[in-house]
């Protein structure tokens, strides 16, 4: 139960992802203000019955303000994931499966806890290679996500 497994892959993600939709709504959003102020400022030649062409910057904008407020909603999860403390619990597995739709796969596992709860819980790709079903260990979970199994010996 003393074992603290190692977060890094998990942080690292979630700041990728942050850096990735700041960046972008970076990008996006200089590309409508270099077209607002070229247009605001007379330099462009585009005009369609009498509309400047500033309106065509709008889904840049629009995007820079989206892919921005993601980064924000990254960041917080992140900000409380590192805050929630790591809770262990006894646990065996019960069942595991794949469950795939178009692109995406969930590997996912039922643990029965102590008091006889059950639980279906989506667990890593490298977790999920190395969980069996009737396995009893240890589960780390941090925030509702599972970080990390260990099987114990019996």
């Amino acid at each position: 139960m003393a074992h603290s497994p190692d977060l890094r892959p998990h942080v690292v993600g979630g700041f990728v992802g942050a850096g990735c939709f700041g960046a972008f709504s970076a990008v996006t959003g200089l590309i409508a203000l270099a077209g607002t102020g070229t247009t605001t400022l007379g330099f462009s030649e585009f005009r369609l019955g009498g509309l400047i062409a500033g309106g065509f910057f709008i889904v840049p904008a629009l995007m820079s303000l989206v892919s921005g407020a993601l980064a924000v909603a990254v960041g917080r999860k992140m900000k409380a994931f590192a805050s929630v403390d790591l809770d262990r619990r006894p646990a065996v597995v019960r069942d595991e499966r794949v469950r795939s739709s178009g692109d995406s796969t969930r590997n996912l596992v039922m643990l029965e806890s102590s008091d006889g709860r059950r639980e279906d819980l989506r667990v890593g790709s490298r977790t999920a290679g190395r969980v069996v079903r009737d396995d009893a260990g240890v589960v780390y979970l941090k925030a509702g996500h599972v970080v990390d199994f260990r099987r114990i010996d019996l």
